[in-house]
């Protein structure tokens, strides 16, 4: 069994999956399924038979999933990583993408620029908060398809990082 200690929202949960996939949270059984939706980061989360468009992006040690125009932070309990996937190809590229619409507040890096893995890229600005977007990986950043003020749409690719 698979064991998770999260703090979501600063509420402490505990996800227990078992072998056979049933999920308990917080002891409690729930009805749940998540599947992938085209891009990397957007999901179809079925909970007891109602679906929810899911989001899932990542901020330094915190993930973010949005559901239903709301965002909920995830982080671990207990320092050990809370693994999230990734818009990185298998061939060492990777895809910055807008994990919802908003508009370009800054670009930080430039077109040859050397990054490390969470190095700030661009900053993008939703629902009158702002979003640092990191890189996921060290490598050199080999495209920026925005500028500042430009309006982008959820899951738009805003830049690519390519490894080292």
């Amino acid at each position: 069994m698979n064991r998770y200690h999260l703090i979501v929202d600063d509420e402490p949960i505990t996800v227990e999956i078992d072998r056979q996939g049933e999920i308990r949270i917080n002891g409690r059984s729930v009805a749940a399924d998540l599947h992938q939706i085209g891009d990397r980061s957007l999901y179809n989360l079925l909970v007891g038979g109602i679906s929810h468009e899911a989001f899932v992006f990542a901020e330094a040690d915190t993930q973010y999933v949005v559901i239903g125009g709301q965002c909920y932070s995830v982080r671990s309990a207990d320092d050990a990583p809370v693994t999230c996937l990734t818009d990185v190809c298998p061939e060492g590229r990777a895809e910055i993408r807008a994990p919802m619409p908003g508009v370009v507040a800054s670009v930080v890096a430039q077109v040859g620029k050397q990054v490390s893995r969470q190095d700030l890229v661009l900053t993008l600005e939703s629902m009158k908060m702002e979003m640092q977007l990191k890189s996921p990986l060290d490598g050199t950043v080999t495209a920026l398809k925005v500028a500042p003020g430009e309006q982008v749409l959820q899951g738009q690719t805003l830049a690519l990082v390519e490894t080292r």
